[in-house]
């Protein structure tokens, strides 16, 4: 997974990523890989932009996360991290069901400056 991560936020020159995956059991999305950030974090499957995307299937950007009432700040909080824009695409099995989502925030300029 990690290599994943590395790869897409670089891809789209982001400042940090993070895959999340489905607990069903718990009712949880976890953070399997995150950038910036090494500690788990764990929040109920219907919170948030990265919630959002694995009940819905649907990919979800913002240029302004707070803006949308979706958004999540507790883990802002939790990691010190101030999300501005954000990408979120649904992860899917060979079934075609979402088993979680890969989030990609902040975008870049290309002089490694702050964009959206």
């Amino acid at each position: 997974f990690t290599t994943i991560v590395d790869d897409a936020y670089q891809l789209v020159n982001a400042s940090r990523a993070t895959i999340w995956l489905v607990d069903h059991e718990k009712g949880e999305i976890w953070s399997r890989v995150s950038t910036g950030y090494k500690d788990e974090i764990r929040i109920a499957s219907s919170t948030g932009i990265a919630g959002s995307c694995v009940q819905t299937g649907k990919v979800i950007v913002l240029d302004d996360a707070y803006s949308d009432p979706r958004f999540h700040p507790e883990v802002d909080k939790l990691t010190g991290f101030r999300t501005r824009s954000l990408i979120t695409v649904p992860i899917f099995d060979e079934e075609g069901g979402v088993v979680g989502a890969i989030q990609m925030m902040n975008k870049l300029k290309e002089d490694g400056s702050p964009g959206l």
